[in-house]
Order: structure tokens, then sequence, then C-alpha cells
């Protein structure tokens, strides 16, 4: 048995000896060859998430750019106003209609007045005397889609030229000074001289669901100082809006400017939670099946890219 197991060593040690070069010759080709493979793989994935980042950015600046130009449309509204402060509603309609023609994302542009308490019942009076406004007061929204005389505050901001609609319609004496997250953007853009954008909200004329934003622009009485929030709270004399359906503007900016590119995209107000919904999802033009779309957390899960897009004073996400 010793004789038999010194015999097994010697053969064991003389394969060591004849196959261990060629062994660890395997070995180190295989580990050479997998660590290559990872390298690739890995460069592979830094190219398709260079790739994807550069495709994201540029669908985001198409977006950042449609946008602005968008929103800007009220710098010209604006603009009326600082010729004189006497504009008539035949004068903001004309002008309204030009801005709103060929315009799906854009629902009207208003004019919202500033009316101190005081002069609340002359106000009233004074435009249920027009022709067609004989029912007008200032007022605002409660459930099942009736309004009530709003309560009595300081000032009022209600809604007294409306480039949409016609008169009569409820949107006339609509109160934006409701101490909520309408009366915030108004004051955001009262403060600052700036245009300001409101969160998402439901839109309440049309098809049921419909979300938007509007944009606000203050006008301050001409020759009058404005250089210090005191100044500009003193001379305000209103503002001027823009109403946006949020889902029908992103479409119609990508529609129009960018080729089908496989891209998905995820917009959400402000910069969004786990649990966060967004404002509108664009669905890519090569997909020829619905799909359910992802929650934040599956989308942050695969491969995405992200980025801001400015809205007035405000940002947007676009994952």
């Amino acid at each position: 048995e010793d004789r038999m197991s010194d015999k097994a060593r010697r053969i064991v040690a003389a394969a060591i000896r004849k196959y261990g070069l060629l062994v660890l010759t395997a070995c180190t080709g295989l580990a050479l060859s997998y660590a290559a493979f990872q390298a690739v793989a890995g460069r592979s994935e830094r190219v398709a998430a260079l790739e994807l980042a550069g495709r994201a950015n540029d669908h985001r600046l198409v977006v950042q750019s449609g946008l602005t130009i968008h929103l800007n449309k009220l710098t010209g509204l604006r603009a009326l106003y600082k010729a004189s402060d006497d504009v008539t509603r035949g004068e903001f309609q004309k002008f309204g209609d030009e801005i709103l023609s060929g315009q799906d994302a854009l629902l009207s542009v208003n004019f919202i007045a500033r009316v101190p308490h005081a002069e609340r019942d002359a106000h009233e009076r004074a435009i249920r005397g027009e022709a067609g406004f004989a029912d007008y007061r200032i007022k605002l929204p409660v459930s099942g889609g009736d309004t009530i005389p709003a309560p009595a505050r300081s000032e009022y901001f209600p809604i007294v030229y409306a480039s949409a609609a016609q008169p009569g319609s409820p949107l006339y004496g609509l109160n934006l000074g409701d101490g909520g997250v309408r009366q915030a953007t108004l004051e955001r853009a009262r403060d600052a001289d700036e245009l300001t954008t409101s969160l998402q909200m439901p839109i309440r004329t049309g098809e049921a669901g419909r979300r938007g934003f509007f944009a606000i622009l203050p006008v301050y009485r001409s020759g009058q100082p404005h250089e210090t929030v005191e100044d500009r709270r003193k001379n305000l004399i209103g503002f001027v809006q823009a109403m946006f359906r949020t889902g029908a503007l992103i479409d119609t900016i990508l529609s129009e400017n960018v080729s089908p590119s496989g891209l998905d995209m995820y917009f959400f107000d402000e910069r969004p939670g786990e649990g966060a919904t967004p404002i509108h999802v664009y669905f890519s033009r090569k997909r020829t099946a619905p799909v359910e779309p992802l929650s934040v957390q599956a989308l942050k899960a695969g491969p995405h890219s992200s980025g801001q897009i400015d809205s007035g004073d405000r940002s947007w996400t676009m994952i």
C-alpha cells in the first residue's frame, strides 16, 4: 500500500509538472476573457447611458423652448396695458383672439382686476351695466360646479375680460383671491414683478378630467413706480393671465419639433417623490400598442435620464 501510495504520488506529481502549465494558462485565459467581457459590457452600458442622456436632453430642450415661447405670449398682452390703463373689452378681445389663433393648448387669455373691498359694489354695478353681463358678481366656485358670492375680503381679484368666453360665462367674476394656491400665485407675481405659474389643477370647462395650469404677469398703473414691493402692492391694477392644457401643450411641442425616438417621457410638477403622479406622459410614437404608465420607483430602477424644465418661477421634472 505504501508502494502504491508512493507510485500514485509520483504519477500525480508528474501530471502536475506536465499539465499544470496548461491548466494555469487556460485558467488565466478564462480570467482575462471574463475581464474583457465585463469591460466591454460595462463600456456598452456607459455608451447606452450617454446616448440616452443625450437624446433625453435634446427632447428636454425642445420642451423648454416651446414652453418659453408659449409663456412669453403674456408679455405682448401686458404691453397693451403699458400703453394705456383704460383697455376696453373690445380691444382686449381683439388682441386675445390674435394670441389664441391656431392654439390648441392655450385655452384663454384673461384680465384679472384688483378690486379693493370699498369699490366692490361700484365694480359689480359697472360690469352689470354692460350688455350680456346682467348677472355679473364677484364669486367663488363650490362643489357641483356652482358658485357663491365671494366672502368679504380686503381686496378681490375677479376675471373681468376673457378672450375665449362669451358674455354670461361663469368664468367672469371668478375671484382668484381665494386664499389658496391661486392667490399665492398672484401674490408671487405681484411682489416679484415676474411671470409666475400655478400648480396643476382641474380645468372646469370642456371635457371632464382635463388638467392644466395658468401663467400670470402683473400689471401696474402707468407712470407710477413699482421698483419696491411696497410700490408694487400700492400701484397694482391687475394681472394678465393665460390658461394652458398641460397635456396638449407638451404633445404639441414634441409632435411638431422632434422625430419619433423611442423615448417615453414622464413629466412631473416640481421634483417627484415615490408616490408622485405625472402631470403628463408622452409615450414613444414608435410604440405599436398602449402600455401602462410606470411608477416613479419603477422609472428610477431602470435605465433613465432626468432633467428640469423651467415654468415661470416654478419647475417641472422630465424623466
